[in-house]
């Protein structure tokens, strides 16, 4: 999912986790899942002209009896070095 925010074209991948998960939404975005968003930014850039710089946000669903507890936006989460 893409949009825009000003100066910034956001790449923005959402998780959702029931709130007796472990580990938080964030945390399943691993190395290997932010390669591969990376590798498919490039790819709509090289594709979609733009001046804006790219952005890499998560945004985490948290749910509680199958109703929306929480949403928690993390702008730039991660560079584009994947970490």
């Amino acid at each position: 999912m893409t949009g825009k925010d000003n100066k910034y074209i956001c790449f923005v991948e959402v998780k959702t986790r029931d709130e007796s998960f472990r580990f938080s939404p964030a945390d399943a975005v691993d190395f290997c899942k932010r390669k591969k968003i990376i590798a498919a930014s490039s790819l709509y850039l090289s594709m979609n002209r733009y001046e804006m710089q790219p952005r890499f946000d998560i945004i985490e669903v948290i749910i509680l009896k199958d109703k929306i507890k929480k949403i928690n936006h993390i702008k730039n989460a991660f560079g584009g070095d994947g970490k």
